[in-house]
């Protein structure tokens, strides 16, 4: 996990904190890997975490006019975040995320 604590601390979001900090956060991570395809979250779903990606590609889409999905952003440099509005608004989430990539084992 030592490679999360890299990526915090390169982080606009986590780049004031002290190293205890990053530790404790690096503490409470959970590494998960994701097949292409996969949806990480999903539009209007309840949000109660943050991602930040370690390695692979992601596709960021909201529903568009007429149900289909809008394709909004790629999401593919290490140390990228996700899902931190919702942390913030209690809101639901504003668009879905889907591994583009396979995370290696």
């Amino acid at each position: 996990m030592d490679h999360v604590a890299v990526l915090l601390r390169q982080s606009p979001l986590f780049a004031g904190l002290e190293e205890k900090e990053v530790r404790r956060l690096v503490d409470l991570s959970q590494l998960q890997r994701f097949r292409s395809g996969e949806t990480i979250v999903a539009q209007g779903s309840v949000g109660d975490s943050l991602f930040l990606l370690c390695e692979g590609a992601l596709q960021v889409s909201a529903e568009g006019e007429k149900g289909r999905a809008v394709a909004l952003a790629t999401l593919d440099v290490p140390g990228t975040f996700f899902g931190e509005v919702s942390l913030v608004d209690h809101g639901p989430r504003s668009a879905t995320v889907q591994a583009a990539t396979k995370t290696p084992r």
